[in-house]
């Protein structure tokens, strides 16, 4: 009888036991298929992140293809080429306003918000992670200035457009207009933040990233459209750090983008 209660006992330990076994192994990460929960832990995995929002831009809805019909093909030292162009391309090449169904400007529109949405993100993770201080300091100013760079693409074609600042969770978490104003604020304050992060070059495996000098060109040249030249608008930190991250004057960075000389007019 004792010998049976014992076999009984062990049986059911056994099953216990395999039944937590297995349930571990059940449970486990699957590596293959990161989420947005379970990635972003370290600063490479937010630089990765990076890499996304630079795939991006260069991918076929902006600078691999359509953004140049919007911008440089629209010049008037250029045309349609005749009846081979498509007809959408052809149409911003042959008339000042593109119809609102013009496929190109979609794909111009959601390559931006995409760009947008995936800065975000990173943006969201980044107050978590604490490995690497200098690289997470680098990324959220990369992840500024290229939301940046898309909204100020928005909002010079577009005008009026939804502002986020938070990434798009849901199918019912998208937002109506925003005014143009509280666009060119986030703007500004993206680029000026960004000018406290972004180094002045980079190593040859990291070439192509945002850098200063590109950051406060694009602070330059948004301040010149909303006339309101930055070295009278700059906050103080963001000019010192022009000051010194620039090279040496006579190289013609500081006159290129508006540092270390007197302020002009507003231009007109």
């Amino acid at each position: 009888m004792k010998k049976n209660i014992n076999k009984l006992v062990f049986a059911g330990l056994l099953t216990f036991l395999t039944v937590i076994s297995c349930d571990k192994k059940l449970n486990v990460l699957d590596r293959n298929s990161p989420t947005q929960e379970s990635y972003f832990k370290t600063a490479a995995e937010l630089q990765n992140g990076i890499n996304a929002i630079y795939s991006s831009l260069r991918g076929g809805s902006l600078v691999g293809r359509e953004w140049f019909f919007v911008h440089d093909m629209r010049g008037g030292e250029t045309n349609s080429g005749g009846a081979q162009l498509e007809q959408p391309r052809a149409e911003l090449l042959n008339q000042p306003s593109p119809t609102p169904s013009n496929s190109v400007m979609t794909s111009v529109w959601q390559g931006s918000y995409q760009m947008i949405n995936r800065a975000n993100l990173i943006l969201s993770k980044a107050s978590s992670v604490t490995d690497n201080a200098s690289l997470k300091d680098r990324v959220i100013g990369e992840a500024k200035f290229l939301r940046a760079w898309a909204y100020f693409e928005l909002t010079s074609q577009w005008g009026d457009v939804p502002l986020y600042t938070e990434p798009v969770a849901s199918s019912t978490g998208y937002k109506g207009k925003s005014a143009a104003a509280d666009i060119y604020t986030l703007i500004i304050s993206d680029l000026t933040d960004a000018a406290a992060k972004l180094p002045a070059s980079y190593g040859a495996s990291d070439l192509g990233r945002a850098t200063l000098r590109e950051n406060l060109r694009k602070l330059r040249r948004f301040s010149r459209q909303r006339r309101k030249h930055p070295c009278r608008r700059w906050p103080r930190p963001c000019r010192a750090n022009a000051r010194n991250a620039l090279p040496a004057r006579g190289t013609g960075v500081r006159h290129e983008i508006g540092i270390g000389r007197r302020s002009p007019k507003a231009v007109p």
